[in-house]
């Protein structure tokens, strides 16, 4: 796990942040694991909201606009919930 760039950590600062570092694995926390599974569980959410929740009509309409030809609206019309 990183805990900063020299230049602008210091090393006291350094040297505490490891030090709490030390103190969670003692507790039997990992922060790396904590970080990973954070990061994936973010993805997973962001994932998700791009999907939408398609429902029935939604399907239906989905599939006339992208199957059927745009010239035949009286099939559309009949289809339509």
């Amino acid at each position: 796990m990183k805990i900063g760039n020299l230049p602008q950590t210091s090393l006291a600062a350094a040297r505490l942040k490891l030090h709490e570092l030390k103190l969670l694995c003692q507790e039997g926390r990992y922060p790396a694991t904590e970080l990973k599974k954070d990061k994936l569980q973010r993805a997973i959410e962001a994932e998700q909201a791009k999907t939408p929740e398609l429902t029935v009509q939604g399907l239906v309409e989905l599939y006339l606009t992208e199957r059927i030809c745009h010239g035949t609206t009286r099939v559309v019309r009949r289809f339509v919930i």
